[in-house]
This record gives C-alpha cells, sequence and structure tokens, in this order.
C-alpha cells in the first residue's frame, strides 16, 4: 500500500470568507441580514476612519473576497503601511504575489512581508520571507538567508510554519548540514508545542523510519484525530495495513481511511477506503459504498485520480451494459476537467479499439496527444507513436 510522505510547504494563502449556510430563510429575513450588513460595513468604515487598523484589515478582506480589489488594496495599504497592521501587510503581499486585482510583483510582496517580520514582530510574515529565499522567488536563492529567518519566525515568533520548514531544512540538508536528530526535535516543538499537524506528521514518519512504529502511531494519531491533518490519517492508515503493528489491520486502516475521506474530505482516503470495500478488507464487500466513496472522491472533492479509479471501477466491477458509457464519463470528467493523464490515455485506448463503442481512431489520436504533450505522459507518447 502506498506510503504517504510528505514533507510540508508552506505557501501564501488567501484567507477564505465562507458567506451564507444551507438553512433557507424568509425573505424577511434575508432583509434583515443584508441591514445588518449594512450597518456592520458601516461601522467599520468609521473605525477605519478612526485608525482602527483591525476594521481596516476586515473590509479589505470582504472587498478582496467581493473582487473589489482596488478597494481591498486601499485598505490593506493603510492598514499596513499608516497603521502597522501586519496581518494588512500578509493580505496585501498575497495580492501581490498570486497578482490578485493587481500586477504581479515579487519583490512588493517581499518587501511587505519583511516589513511585518522585522518590523512588526509577526512570524507568518517571516516564514513567508524565509520561503521566498528558500525558492529564490523574487530574490536570489539563499539558504543561509532562509534559515536565519525560518529561525526567528520558530524560536522567537513561535510560528509553527517556520519550525517545519526549518526542520526540512535539516532533513534535506539544504544550506545546511544534513542533521536528522535536529529536524526531529524542530518537527516535535512544532508539533508539541504549536500544535502543528504537518509536524507531527513528519515527526511520525521520522519515528516510522527508524522502526520505532508504536511512537509513530502515537504521533500520527495526534495529528489525525486531534489536529485534523488528513495526512497523518493516511499514514497511520497504512501503519495498520502494512501491518509493522502487528498483524495486518485492514478495519483498524479503514477506519482512518473513513476519517480522511468523510470527516476531512481527502480524496485519497476516499480512494483507499472504496478498495477496501472492493475487496471485502477491514470491512464487508460493498460495492455501493465503493461507487460513493470514488463518485465524492471525483466529482466531490475533484480528484482526477478518484475518477480514474472510478473509470475502473465501473469497467471491472459493473455488470451490465452501462459500465463502459459510465466509465468513459468518469474519464472523460478525469481527462478535460482535471488533467489526469491515466484517464486520458484510457479513454483514448477505449476508442482506439472499439471497446462496447465505435472506434475513432481521431478522438483516440487527439487523447493521446494530450496525454504526451500537454501533460507530459510518456506512456501516452509510447501510445500516440503506435497509434
Amino acid at each position: 500500500m502506498k506510503k504517504f510522505k510528505i514533507t510540508s510547504v508552506i505557501f501564501f494563502i488567501l484567507l477564505l470568507i465562507f458567506i451564507g449556510n444551507s438553512i433557507s430563510k424568509s425573505n424577511t429575513e434575508d432583509v434583515k441580514e443584508n441591514k445588518d450588513l449594512d450597518n456592520s460595513t458601516s461601522q467599520l468604515e468609521t473605525e477605519c476612519e478612526q485608525n482602527k487598523s483591525d476594521s481596516c484589515v476586515i473590509l479589505g478582506e470582504k472587498a478582496e473576497a467581493s473582487g473589489n480589489f482596488d478597494i481591498a488594496k486601499q485598505f490593506y495599504e493603510k492598514g499596513c503601511l499608516k497603521l502597522g497592521n501586519p496581518v494588512a501587510c500578509n493580505n496585501l503581499a498575497t495580492m501581490y504575489y498570486f497578482g490578485n486585482g493587481i500586477e504581479k510583483d515579487l519583490t512588493m510582496a517581499k518587501n511587505l512581508v519583511e516589513i511585518a517580520c522585522f518590523k512588526l514582530n509577526y512570524g507568518l510574515s517571516c516564514s513567508r520571507l524565509a520561503y521566498l529565499y528558500e525558492f529564490g522567488q523574487g530574490v536570489k536563492q539563499d539558504f543561509s538567508k532562509a534559515k536565519e529567518i525560518y529561525e526567528r519566525a520558530c524560536f522567537k515568533l513561535d510560528d509553527y510554519i517556520g519550525c517545519n520548514r526549518l526542520a526540512n531544512l535539516y532533513l534535506n540538508g539544504l544550506g545546511v548540514k544534513r542533521d536528522k536528530d535536529k529536524a526531529e526535535t524542530i518537527f516535535a516543538r512544532a508539533c508539541f508545542n504549536l500544535n502543528d499537524g504537518l509536524s507531527c506528521n513528519d515527526l511520525g514518519i521520522i519515528y516510522q523510519d527508524k522502526g520505532d512504529y508504536f511512537e509513530a502511531s502515537n504521533i500520527l494519531k495526534k495529528a489525525c484525530v486531534e489536529l485534523n491533518t488528513s495526512i497523518a490519517c493516511l499514514n497511520l492508515a497504512n501503519l495498520y495495513a502494512s501491518g509493522n503493528l502487528g498483524k495486518k489491520d485492514f478495519k483498524e486502516a479503514s477506519k482512518y481511511f473513513d476519517i480522511a475521506c468523510n470527516k476531512l474530505n481527502d480524496s485519497n482516503g476516499c480512494i483507499y477506503l472504496a478498495i477496501n470495500y472492493i475487496q471485502g478488507k477491514g470491512v464487508k464487500r460493498n460495492l455501493n459504498k465503493a461507487e460513493n466513496l470514488l463518485k465524492k472522491g471525483c466529482y466531490e472533492l475533484k480528484d482526477g485520480l478518484a475518477c480514474f479509479n472510478l473509470g475502473v471501477f465501473y469497467e471491472t466491477e459493473l455488470k451490465n451494459k452501462n459500465k463502459t458509457s459510465k466509465a468513459m464519463e468518469a474519464y472523460q470528467t478525469a481527462c478535460s476537467q482535471l488533467d489526469n493523464s491515466l484517464s486520458c490515455r484510457r479513454l483514448a485506448y477505449i476508442y482506439q479499439h472499439g471497446i462496447n463503442v465505435e472506434k475513432d481512431f481521431k478522438k483516440a489520436k487527439e487523447l493521446y496527444e494530450k496525454s504526451c504533450y500537454l501533460l507530459k505522459d510518456a506512456i501516452g507518447c509510447t501510445y500516440l507513436a503506435d497509434i
């Protein structure tokens, strides 16, 4: 079974604002909500004018979520450059980093997180600044500089991302002498002191690699169950399924795949739990549940690999005349919408050989071309050459 070992990577992530809920409301309630929202916005505007920086940040986030990027930029600039709010600096840096509504400018992003890091002592900004140096984005790549700033973020400002990235520098010997013991210590700080699930996962993998499977399982369980880290659930399930904790325990593995899929919306958990239902490992064989899990991974979670597995499921497990058309629908979704090369290849093969459909070499060739040239699939290139 696949081992889900990863090293965590920090990204500039936009603050997501979720608006609305699933409960229907009367028109009167909608009017009241809109009125309350107007009053709230008006109050925030007044407070921002009175130089309350948090209100400026909230207004900027609302404007950004609504696509009013120029207005968002103005609020963030006031919050950051005039009022010294580090969150405003981070949000403005994010806009420049991704080019959200403004021209992409990595130098501006770097300058803003530098202000928030060194002048405003904001740990997340330090981690973002160090990330730019680590990967040479907007600055010359400099692992020593990255290490120095990650250390500030981790040890002085208690930023878990800084700790995680610093540990990965030591784990992989990037700009420093490779030191797994030091990496382990820093991962442990981020995991136990700062409650970072990804660092707990990475720490669990270190213990797993050392052969201490029981300690690995305890740490991975903390990350999975307490800190809602899906990759740790997958790694924990793998420990049970592989038999490293005694005999192979597919029932316990299925439990953690289920958490990953249905609680944490990780499509990999859905795929592997579906496989267990197909094979009857740890759970009673149930093809309906397997299908629904793969459909969730494919259509709800938008994972091309889940769509591919759904197509394979239909071809191999469905016992009616619609199996090829249903499989092709899944492959088509994965290929055209989610750029899954496996699905492009399989769909091409179906058209090439006329598997329960009329042969269509033109469509097959187009699909192999996408797999080969666009998705860089070497096997797709081989099939293309043979068609």
